[in-house]
């Protein structure tokens, strides 16, 4: 009996034990039934993807989310293990058309969630490479830089190496300063040496890493061989303007005189013929000025002048020659009629003239106008240099100078002596490189040949420049060759010849040779070249001459205004 009681007490707590473990069971699968594991994405089949497109996945589980994967044609492309899942999807680096995109959730419990959407890539590369890079450029002027690069990133896509697209992509660095990236964008493009955009943005972007610190040892190298490459530019927008239509004669001119060949522009121009309109005789007048036969300049206007036909094209030209025969207080009442007009080529020819006569703060205002009224005028920024005390801010400036006008010979010269005048003066070799890249190009540039008599003569460097000074003498007498001369001389010990053209140069300009001993070349240099820009190669461009008309946008009456 109490066999039998033993054994049924035995067989309950079996069942006793088998029912608990089945009950925990139960409640541990149930709970993995219960489980709430939800996975979505805000695609849907058939959606259209391009440039850099983001996959998100919305993945939920109450026991916790492990991972989110990513596969693209069945090729794992991402791994997201925290929120928000993503893949970020580069479509410009893929083919255009359909592809499958899986996304697989996976929970804390070992269970997965997957979906799987058709998706289809659309960079519109069937336009073409041409058309999406104007697509790039509008929207880089527009501002829009995330268009301007999804739509350079197609058209490069379309054409590996397409050169407008290389373009863009260069812009947008520079507007980063990275100037190695845009200078590589541009180089590392399709034909850039057959395109004159192309390498006059080029060079624009070395110009700026040349004046990078780090670079300063190899200055003046660099930056010959950037006025090279601009040349080619202008020389090859010259040629194209030629060959689309040969008697032009007026836009050819222009675009040769924008290529800093004033002697072949005068040219072109006359092949209009000797009854030329205002417009003509004005470029013609501009041309010979700018090749320093101001004489010539002035025989074509004075007619007109004359005869009361003359704008203020006219004007501005006529006292650009005046100023080149250091005739200052004529050249600003030239212009007197058309300051304060908004006009720049006047207001620079008068802050010319006052920078030479001391009238700084007047020159200030006027070059501030001129800027103004034409920002991308190379001019307006090279009296603007003359007038600014920040030698930082002035130098700036005068890039900016070069980088507008870099035909122009006066802001080299002006370079070159400020690199000469740095203390401790490791510049030097750099100033002389300069000033013959000018003579080289300009070989009768006096004001090249005065800066580099000072130049030379301040390292006692005087007999190899005693032939060229001779010649200038000989050739010019104007009052600051002579003091150039009296400057020589003394460094060379003749004091008695020194003094002779000292008192001439004193006689012939009373305002701005009033030293009361001759100075030393460094002296003079800072004074005549560095505050008076006594003889600072003026120059006028087509910008400040010939400003566009603004534009007058007519104003719609409201009904209250009616």
């Amino acid at each position: 009996m109490r066999y039998r009681d033993f054994y049924s007490s035995l067989k309950l707590q079996r069942k006793a034990i088998i029912g608990l473990c089945t009950l925990i069971v139960a409640l541990s699968t149930g709970s993995a039934a219960r489980a709430e594991f939800k996975l979505t994405t805000d695609l849907k089949d058939g959606d259209k993807v391009h440039d850099i497109s983001v996959v998100i996945a919305h993945a939920e589980s109450s026991d916790g989310i492990d991972k989110v994967e990513f596969f693209e044609d069945d090729q794992l492309k991402a791994t997201a293990t925290g929120t928000p899942y993503k893949f970020t999807w580069d479509t410009i680096a893929d083919t255009e058309g359909k592809h499958n995109i899986a996304i697989t959730a996976y929970d804390s419990n070992g269970q997965t969630k997957k979906l799987t959407l058709a998706l289809e890539i659309d960079n519109e590369l069937p336009l073409g490479a041409v058309a999406l890079a104007k697509k790039a450029q509008a929207a880089l002027v527009a501002n829009d830089t995330d268009a301007a690069l999804a739509y350079s990133r197609r058209s490069t896509k379309a054409e590996p190496g397409n050169i407008e697209a290389a373009r863009v992509t260069a812009a947008l660095a520079a507007r980063d300063s990275d100037w190695t990236k845009a200078v590589a964008s541009i180089e590392k493009s399709n034909g850039y040496d057959n395109n004159p955009d192309a390498i006059r943005e080029l060079a624009g972007y070395k110009l700026k890493m040349t004046l990078l610190p780090e670079n300063a040892a190899n200055f003046s190298s660099n930056l010959i061989s950037i006025v090279d490459l601009r040349q080619k530019s202008a020389d090859m927008s010259a040629a194209n303007t030629k060959a689309t239509d040969p008697s032009n004669h007026l836009a050819i001119g222009d675009a040769l005189l924008r290529a800093g060949n004033a002697k072949d522009a005068q040219l072109e121009y006359q092949k209009a013929g000797d009854a030329m309109p205002l417009e003509l005789a004005n470029r013609v007048a501009l041309a010979y000025a700018l090749q320093d036969n101001t004489e010539l300049s002035i025989a074509y206007m004075r007619p007109r002048i004359a005869d009361k036909m003359a704008d203020r094209v006219t004007r501005a030209i006529y006292g650009l020659c005046l100023l080149r025969e250091q005739k200052f207080e004529a050249a600003r009442a030239a212009v007197a009629a058309d300051l304060g007009s908004g006009y720049p080529a006047a207001e620079i020819i008068a802050a010319y003239a006052d920078v030479v006569n001391g009238e700084t703060a007047k020159a200030a205002a006027e070059a501030e106008a001129a800027v103004k009224a034409a920002p991308d005028a190379g001019d307006a920024h090279y009296v603007s240099s003359m007038t600014i005390r920040s030698l930082t801010d002035s130098e700036a400036e005068l890039v900016r100078t070069i980088s507008a006008t870099p035909f122009a010979s006066g802001p080299y010269v002006d370079f070159a002596a400020r690199l000469a005048l740095q203390k401790p003066a490791d510049r030097f070799d750099d100033a002389v490189k300069l000033v013959d890249f000018v003579l080289k190009r300009e070989p009768d540039n006096t004001g090249a040949k005065l800066v580099r008599v000072l130049l030379l003569t301040a390292r006692g460097r005087g007999k190899e420049v005693s032939e060229s000074l001779d010649y200038v003498v000989r050739h010019n007498k104007a009052p600051d060759v002579k003091m150039v001369a009296a400057v020589y001389l003394t460094e060379q010990k003749q004091v008695g010849l020194a003094n002779q053209f000292w008192d001439e140069a004193v006689k012939a300009d009373k305002v701005h040779f009033q030293f009361l001993v001759v100075p030393n070349p460094t002296q003079f240099l800072s004074t005549y070249e560095r505050k008076q820009h006594y003889r600072a190669g003026f120059f006028l461009t087509f910008e400040s001459l010939f400003p566009p008309k603004p534009v007058v946008v007519p104003v719609v009456p409201t009904e209250a205004g009616q």
